[in-house]
């Protein structure tokens, strides 16, 4: 198998019934909310070689940490993550994959990913498929994801792209995947 350093589980890799590959996915998990006023604050000392020490401070939103402030109107513009808090549960299901009998149930898992991962897999039985993972934000009517969204257009539910984006023994008769950058 191949892995990460840090990094729990393994990538790419064989268990006895099942192989699997996994590899970074451009999926849409994150928008840009705007809003008033943080509500918190974060200050980190950081030790940098041959300079002084710096200080650093972070302020958040109820969705997320602000990556910009409005020069001319203030508003905040924090970046909201769908899988925000959840990223150890797509470790825990990759986990678990070594111990799967059926590319099926390596279907099912990756419902359970919320990290955009694009998983390919094969079985003992010559079944293969491929599965995009990730939470995908439900977004409220009439906002385009592509620009910022005000806080109270923010909904709280997201949909796993892998009940929509998968195959399972396609056709063709092969399952494709690759990161070109």
């Amino acid at each position: 198998g191949m892995d990460v350093p840090g990094i729990p589980g393994v990538l790419l890799g064989h268990g006895p019934n099942v192989a699997w590959g996994l590899t970074t996915s451009a999926v849409d998990t994150a928008d840009i909310v705007w809003s008033d006023r943080a509500t918190a604050t974060v200050s980190r000392t950081l030790k940098v070689k041959g300079q002084p020490d710096r200080t650093v401070v972070r302020a958040s939103t109820p969705y997320g940490p602000v990556v910009m402030k409005s020069g001319r109107t203030g508003k905040l513009y924090s970046i909201r993550r769908s899988y925000s808090g959840k990223e150890l549960l797509g470790f825990a299901a990759v986990l678990q994959i070594p111990t799967l009998d059926r590319v099926d149930q390596v279907l099912d898992l990756a419902e359970h990913v919320p990290l955009g991962f694009n998983l390919v897999s094969a079985d003992s039985r010559g079944s293969i498929a491929y599965a995009t993972c990730g939470l995908l934000p439900r977004r409220a009517a009439g906002w385009d994801p592509r620009f910022p969204i005000p806080a109270e257009a923010v909904q709280d539910r997201h949909v796993p792209l892998a009940r929509w984006l998968k195959a399972k023994d396609p056709a063709v008769g092969w399952v494709c995947n690759w990161n070109n950058r």
